[in-house]
C-alpha cells in the first residue's frame, strides 16, 4: 500500500468510522479501530534520516478502512498468477452472481442466502453432485447493499467458478438450482410471482472494454478479481443511523466475507499468513528514496510521532537502478539541508524527494 493512500485510510477511520460506531455504542469496535496503525513500521536512512513506509500494526476489524483495503490486495495478489495461468492453460472462468429480493430484515435475509448457498452447494444431493462435476474451485465474496432511499437490505455473492471444459448451459442448471435452494432455505417459491432467486452469468472474454479503451484480458481479470474481493457492506457513515449500524454489525456478526472451494481451497490460509506477516517484514535490497543510501534501520514509530514525520514509500530497488549523478544531487541538497533549513531549501527537498517517486 502506497503511502499516501495509507494516510487517506486512516483519515477515513479517524473521521468517519470510528465516531460512528462510538455514536451506534459499539465501543468495543470502535477502540478496536482507532488501535489500527498506531505503530508504524519505517526503515530510516542510515545518511539523511528520512523513514520510508514499510508497514503497519493491524486491528484486523472488517470495518476498518485500512484493513479491508491491505486484505482485498492481498487477495489479488494471491488469487491472479493463479487464476492466469488456469486461463493461460486453455482452462474457463465463469463470474455468477446471485441475489435474493430485498428485505427490511438484515438478518433475514442473510439466513436466506447463505441457507441456500449451502442447499445447492451442500445439503442437496443431486445439486452438490452437479455443482462439483461442473466446477473445479471457486471464490465467492458476500457484499452487502442498503438502499438510498428504501433502506432495504441486499444481500447478494460475488462469485468465480473455475471449469476446464467449456459448456453453454451455466444458466440451464444454476437458475433452477438455485431458484429452489433460495425456496429451501425460506425464501419466495420456485416458479411463482414471488420467486426471489436469481443468477446473473457472464462468460470470461479475452477483450471487454470499459470507458470506451478496450481492455486485455489481464486487465479484465484483475477488474474482475476485484469486483470479488472489494469490501463487504457499502454504509453511509455521514447520513445513515446509528441504530441501522447496530443491526449490520450483530447481523454479520460471524459471517465470512471471502470463502473458496475446490482448487483453491488454501488460498486463504495464504492471505491470513501473509496478513499476519505485515507487521514483520524485513529489510530487502534497501535503497533510500531520497538521498540514495543503501543503509537503514527498522523502527516503530507511534501515531502521535509518525503523523509528524517525513515519510516517503520503501522500495526495493538496487543501488545499481540510481544514477549517479542523480544520487549526488539529492546529497548535495541534503548536506545543504543540514546547513540552512530555510522553508525556500525545504521546498525544493520535497520537489525532489517526489520526483524521486
Amino acid at each position: 500500500m502506497k503511502y499516501k493512500k495509507f494516510r487517506s485510510l486512516y483519515s477515513v477511520n479517524k473521521h468517519l468510522i470510528v465516531p460512528s460506531f462510538l455514536k451506534a455504542r459499539l465501543v468495543d469496535e470502535a477502540w478496536k479501530i482507532d488501535s489500527c496503525a498506531r505503530i508504524v513500521n519505517t526503515i530510516k536512512c542510515d545518511h539523511c534520516g528520512t523513514h520510508h513506509f514499510k508497514g503497519f500494526s493491524r486491528c484486523k476489524s472488517r470495518y476498518c478502512a485500512i484493513c479491508n483495503k491491505a486484505k482485498s490486495m492481498l487477495w489479488l495478489a494471491k488469487l491472479y498468477p493463479y487464476l492466469k495461468a488456469w486461463l493461460d492453460s486453455g482452462n474457463y472462468i465463469v463470474f455468477v452472481n446471485y441475489t435474493i429480493r430485498d428485505r427490511a430484515d438484515l438478518k433475514e435475509a442473510l439466513n436466506v442466502i447463505q441457507g441456500a448457498w449451502r442447499h445447492m452447494t451442500h445439503e442437496h444431493k443431486q445439486m452438490r453432485k452437479e455443482f462439483k462435476n461442473r466446477y473445479d474451485g471457486g471464490v465467492r465474496s458476500l457484499e452487502v447493499k442498503i438502499g438510498e432511499n428504501s433502506r432495504m437490505c441486499h444481500p447478494h455473492f460475488h462469485t468465480m467458478v473455475l471449469k476446464r471444459k467449456y459448456s453453454a448451459d451455466d444458466y440451464s442448471f444454476l437458475a433452477p438450482a438455485w431458484a429452489k435452494s433460495v425456496e429451501a432455505a425460506g425464501g419466495g417459491k420456485y416458479g411463482s410471482e414471488n420467486q426471489e432467486g436469481i443468477v446473473y452469468i457472464e462468460s470470461f472474454s479475452a477483450y471487454s472494454k470499459r470507458g470506451g479503451k478496450k481492455l486485455t484480458y489481464e486487465e479484465r481479470l484483475l477488474k474482475s478479481i476485484m469486483e470479488v474481493v472489494k469490501y463487504m457492506t457499502k454504509f453511509d457513515y455521514v447520513n445513515d443511523t446509528p441504530e441501522h449500524l447496530q443491526e449490520l454489525y450483530y447481523s454479520l456478526k460471524g459471517s465470512r466475507q471471502i470463502s473458496t472451494w475446490g482448487v483453491l481451497y488454501k488460498i486463504p490460509r495464504e492471505v491470513d499468513r501473509a496478513l499476519d506477516s505485515l507487521s514483520d517484514e524485513q529489510i530487502t535490497a534497501f535503497v533510500c528514496q531520497v538521498c540514495g543510501c543503501t543503509k537503514g534501520t527498522l523502527e516503530k514509530l507511534h501515531h502521535d510521532v509518525w503523523q509528524d514525520e517525513y515519510i516517503v514509500d520503501y522500495s526495493q530497488k538496487t543501488p545499481q537502478d540510481i544514477s549517479p549523478e542523480r544520487v549526488e544531487k539529492i546529497r548535495q541538497l541534503n548536506d545543504m539541508i543540514d546547513e540552512m533549513t530555510t522553508d525556500y531549501i525545504q521546498e525544493e527537498f520535497e520537489i525532489y524527494a517526489k520526483e524521486w517517486e
